[in-house]
């Protein structure tokens, strides 16, 4: 009979400046999760490189990374402005550390997969426009895939606004995977 020994769920969370009182009320590092603050003027290089290295030091593999900041269409900020232009070094530099069956990596950022956004009311809501139209952006998406081809991960992202409060998407989402399948779906609450 083997022993076996399954290493506990592990998340890495990247949290913003700004929002860094918010996450660290809620949850603090642990055997199951990290967070690192990223100080506002860092460069995604800086960013993933202490990442990077943390995991490295520690041992450890990641089941999930999760990405904590403000957002708007096809960006949001992490120590700079986070576009398609540049991300992939948040995802792509920590390829060799998801697990095989990891579950990929969360943007909860409001609006930071919407391709753009209309006003209904006195609410702002986050579209996501059909491929297939060259004449609209695809900002989001193109957001979503540029990390999700870095990192060879699926990548989640809110179309939405989005509360800090429990660390989770909510309502209309979008999720993008390395070889540019796509889904629109509705991670619940509001």
């Amino acid at each position: 009979m083997s022993d076996l020994s399954l290493t506990p769920a592990f998340t890495y969370y990247y949290v913003a400046h700004d929002v860094w009182g918010q996450v660290s009320g809620q949850i603090q590092s642990n055997a199951t999760r990290q967070l690192q603050y990223v100080p506002a003027g860092s460069s995604v290089y800086s960013t993933a490189g202490i990442a990077g290295t943390w995991l490295g030091k520690n041992g450890k593999t990641l089941t999930r990374l999760v990405i904590v900041g403000h957002g708007s269409p096809g960006r949001f900020f992490l120590g700079e402005e986070i576009t398609s232009d540049n991300i992939a070094a948040l995802g792509g530099w920590l390829y060799s550390f998801f697990e095989s069956d990891s579950a990929g990596i969360q943007i909860l950022g409001c609006n930071s997969a919407a391709d753009s956004t209309t006003v209904i009311g006195k609410y702002e809501y986050g579209q996501a426009n059909p491929l297939s139209d060259t004449s609209l952006s695809h900002k989001g998406h193109e957001l979503l895939q540029a990390l999700a081809k870095a990192s060879e991960q699926k990548v989640e992202g809110a179309l939405h606004g989005q509360a800090v409060a429990g660390l989770r998407l909510r309502g209309m989402c979008r999720r993008v995977y390395p070889d540019g399948r796509f889904k629109i779906f509705d991670a619940g609450g509001t």
